[in-house]
């Protein structure tokens, strides 16, 4: 696989994880739906994303991430 597809997957990956991201915020049914749906480079890219620090998130942002990255560990454990 040459550097530019290589990259060019990188940023797919990442745009599918920023996108479920959005959605877990949106409609919590849906998330699962579409993490369920998911490849596990993308599941791997957004459980990172939700379990970052960052000061800037409140509270409720904090704890949403939280039920999130629990949801997407699960399914990364169900396909080991």
């Amino acid at each position: 696989m040459s550097k530019d597809n290589v990259i060019e997957l990188r940023n797919l990956i990442d745009q599918r994880a920023v996108g479920l991201y959005a959605v877990l915020a949106r409609d919590f049914e849906d998330f699962i739906d579409m993490c369920s749906e998911s490849t596990t480079e993308v599941l791997i890219m957004l459980h990172k994303m939700l379990t970052v620090t960052n000061i800037k998130h409140n509270r409720d942002t904090r704890e949403l991430n939280a039920i999130g990255a629990e949801l997407v560990q699960g399914i990364l454990d169900s396909r080991k």
